[in-house]
């Protein structure tokens, strides 16, 4: 008798968000990779927020605003 094993994927390692800062546009942040920039703006809410900052160094990134990892200047 022949039979194949099929091996299902291991689960992703589910990554947690940081705890969110209260922000809004125009305040100064900081990041550990793109330093010091100012926030654009916020859209969206809860987990699906985004947020757009202007680094002083890097220009402008986007990012999940859960997973941004931004502290307040």
């Amino acid at each position: 008798s022949s039979y194949s094993v099929f091996r299902t994927p291991a689960p992703a390692a589910k990554r947690e968000a940081a705890p969110v800062p209260s922000l809004f546009s125009g305040d100064r942040v900081v990041h550990k990779k793109y330093g010091q920039g100012v926030v654009n703006k916020i859209e969206g809410s809860g987990d699906n927020a985004k947020i757009e900052v202007d680094f002083d160094e890097f220009g402008v990134k986007r990012f999940m605003l859960a997973f941004a990892n931004l502290e307040k200047c």
